[in-house]
C-alpha cells in the first residue's frame, strides 16, 4: 500500500509476518518500563483479543492478558482501538471529538479518496515558508503552506460550517466574523504565521490578524503531493481528534513512533491513540469506495429537502467520528435516510463493518433511532434492527461476497422522525481472498 510522505526516510517496520500464538508470562520478553496500555485487537480470522500493549518487536506485537501473554503477527491485525479511559452518557456527548485547539487540513495526496490529513493541536510558530504545529503530548513540525489546504484556529464548531468555508482560487483567503455576526472574507496572501497571529498580503497592504479573531483561513490551491510507499501503512485517529495516514515504526514502552507526511519521525505518547487501522493488500476499508449510486432523503418532504449528507471520515455535522466512547480512524458518517451502492472490488470474499448513532446525537434534543441492512446484489444479507442513542455499536459481518458485485449499505429511520438520526458505518473492512 502506499500514502503521502514527506522528510527524509527512516527504518521502517519489515516484512509482516506471524500468526496469533499464546503463551505463558514466562514467555514474554522482558521490556523495562513498558507501560500498561490496554487495546482491543481484531484480527483478520475474526479473532478479537484485548491486552496492555508491551511492545512491538520483529514485526510481532506483544499484549499482557492478565496472567497470559498474546503474541499477534501484526500481518493479521485489521483494528487497534483503546479499550480503557472512555467516557460515557452525556459526559462522552460533551467531550468526544471536542477540539483541542487549532485544526490544519492538509491536501490528499493524489489518487486519494476523500479528505487528507486532519490534525488538531496548537499552532506554535511559523514563518514565510509555513507553519509550525503540535500535536498533543508530541513535539512541533513544520508544514509548508502549499500543502494545506486550511487552517481553522482555536475552532470550537460548527465545523461542518467552517469545513465548507470557501477560498480565495488563486489567493488565500482570511474569513473573520464582524460584530454583527456576518462574516467577512479578505483575498490575499498569507505572508507570515506566528503563535498569535498572522499577516497578509491583500489589497489593502499588509494587514495583521490576531489568531483569535479569524474563522478560517482557506490557503490557495494547494498542492497535491505524490504518494510514497510505505512498508507498515496505518490509519491513526487521536484522542484529540487529529486523523492521518502514516508508517507505523515502533510501538510499546508508551509509546508510538510514525513516520507521516507531515514528520519524517513522530513520538507521541500511546495514551494519545484513540484507534489505528492496518492497511494492507489483502483488505480495502469501506471508507477508501466512492459509492456509484447515491440516495439520501428525509422522512418528511422530497429529497431536496435532506440536509444532511453522507461524508467520508467524518459525522455527518463535520465533527470526528466517534460511536460507542471511540473515536474512529475510519468509517462514513450518514444520516436517515440513506441508501449507498458500492461495486464489490475484485476478490472481495467477506466484509465486517460497526455500525451505531454517532456519540453528539447524544447532546442533540431530538432522540436519534436508526437501522442498518447490507444488501448484497438486492439480497438482504445482514441486518441491525433498531439502535437507539445510548445503544451499544454492533458489529455486522458477511460472508461468501466472491461472485457478487454490488454492495449496498442502508440506513434507515426506525419508523419514526430523523431528526436525530445521525449514524455511521466505521471500521469498514472487505477482506479480500479470505474466509470471515
Amino acid at each position: 500500500m502506499k500514502g503521502c510522505h514527506i522528510g527524509a526516510g527512516v527504518s521502517p517496520v519489515g516484512g509482516l509476518i506471524g500468526a496469533l500464538l499464546l503463551a505463558g508470562l514466562g514467555a514474554m520478553p522482558a521490556f523495562a518500563g513498558a507501560a500498561p496500555d490496554a487495546f482491543d485487537v481484531e484480527l483478520r480470522d475474526g479473532t478479537a483479543v484485548r491486552g496492555d500493549i508491551s511492545i512491538l518487536k520483529h514485526d510481532r506485537l506483544f499484549l499482557r492478558d492478565g496472567a497470559r501473554t498474546l503474541d499477534v503477527g501484526l500481518r493479521d491485525v485489521l483494528l487497534l482501538t483503546a479499550s480503557g479511559g472512555r467516557s460515557s452518557g452525556p459526559e462522552r456527548a460533551r467531550t468526544a471529538g471536542a477540539p483541542a485547539a487549532d485544526r490544519l487540513h492538509l491536501a490528499p495526496c493524489d489518487g486519494v479518496s476523500g479528505p487528507g490529513d486532519q490534525l488538531v493541536g496548537r499552532v506554535v510558530g511559523g514563518d514565510d515558508l509555513g507553519i509550525r504545529f503540535s500535536l498533543e503530548g508530541g513535539p512541533g513540525f513544520d508544514v509548508p503552506f502549499e500543502f494545506i489546504d486550511r487552517l481553522l484556529p482555536r475552532a470550537t464548531g460548527p465545523l461542518d460550517r467552517l469545513i465548507l468555508l470557501e477560498g480565495g482560487g488563486f489567493d488565500d483567503r482570511i474569513w473573520r466574523r464582524r460584530t454583527d455576526g456576518a462574516l467577512d472574507g479578505l483575498t490575499g496572501v498569507v505572508d507570515n504565521v506566528s503563535a498569535e497571529g498572522m499577516a497578509v498580503d491583500s489589497p489593502l497592504g499588509l494587514v495583521d490578524f490576531e489568531l483569535d479573531e479569524v474563522l478560517a483561513v482557506v490557503f490557495a490551491d494547494p498542492e497535491r503531493r505524490s504518494q510514497a510507499r510505505w512498508d507498515a501503512p496505518v490509519v491513526v485517529r487521536l484522542v484529540g481528534g487529529s486523523r492521518f495516514e502514516a508508517d507505523l515504526l515502533e510501538l510499546g514502552d508508551g509509546e508510538i513512533v510514525l513516520a507521516t507526511q507531515f514528520a519524517s519521525r513522530l513520538s507521541l505518547p500511546l495514551a494519545t491513540l484513540a484507534s489505528l487501522t492496518r492497511r494492507a493488500a489483502g483488505h480495502v476499508l469501506l471508507s477508501e469506495l466512492t459509492p456509484v449510486v447515491e440516495r439520501e432523503w428525509p422522512s418528511v418532504g422530497e429529497d431536496d429537502d435532506f440536509l444532511f449528507p453522507w461524508r467520508r471520515e467524518l459525522s455527518v455535522s463535520g465533527a470526528p467520528l466517534t460511536v460507542g466512547g471511540v473515536l474512529r480512524s475510519s468509517g462514513l458518517g450518514v444520516h436517515a435516510n440513506s441508501r449507498l451502492t458500492f461495486e464489490l472490488p475484485e476478490g472481495a470474499v467477506a466484509l465486517r463493518v460497526t455500525v451505531g448513532l454517532v456519540d453528539e446525537v447524544l447532546s442533540l434534543p431530538a432522540e436519534g433511532s436508526v437501522t442498518f441492512d447490507v444488501e448484497v446484489d438486492g439480497e438482504l444479507r445482514a441486518g441491525s434492527g433498531v439502535l437507539r442513542e445510548g445503544d451499544a455499536p454492533m458489529m455486522l459481518r458477511v460472508g461468501d461476497l466472491a461472485g457478487h458485485s454490488r454492495l449496498v449499505l442502508r440506513t434507515g429511520d426506525a419508523g419514526d422522525f430523523d431528526a436525530g438520526d445521525r449514524a455511521a458505518w466505521v471500521d469498514g473492512v472487505l477482506l479480500l481472498g479470505l474466509s470471515p
